[in-house]
């Protein structure tokens, strides 16, 4: 978890364009540029002051207690596609009491495997429901 928290923080503070942080970012979460399309990373590059200035993850704060005690369902959705990430899907579930899930394919935008993220929410919302 250092090591990952580490890259993140070296790939925020880069000085290079809003690409090079774009292309550092993903290699930080474990998702190589090359996977991608150009296009796709000049839309995404447009998104990435956002993401580069805003409020580093490590410094959220979630209110696992009271989502906990939520009277919704919480479902926890990862890709497998990298192990910091996975530790801290387990930990936000066994402090959620949340539905655990892994989609693999998706690596870190494991809601973009559209039909098996869908489905999995949706079957989770339906057994709330008949509850």
């Amino acid at each position: 978890m250092i090591a990952f928290r580490a890259a993140l923080e070296q790939a925020m503070a880069g000085t290079g364009s809003d690409r090079e942080f774009l292309v550092d970012f993903l290699r930080a979460v474990g998702v190589s540029a090359e996977a991608f399309p150009p296009h796709l990373l000049d839309v995404w590059t447009g998104s990435a002051p956002a993401l580069r200035y805003g409020r580093p993850p490590w410094q959220a704060v979630i209110p696992v207690d009271r989502l906990a005690d939520a009277s919704f369902p919480i479902p926890v959705v990862s890709g497998n596609h990298h192990p910091a990430y996975e530790a801290i899907a387990d930990a936000l579930t066994r402090g959620l009491r949340a539905e655990r899930v892994v989609i693999e394919g998706g690596g870190h935008a494991v809601h973009m495997v559209a039909d098996p993220f869908n489905s999995t929410v949706l079957q989770l919302w339906r057994r709330s429901a008949d509850s």
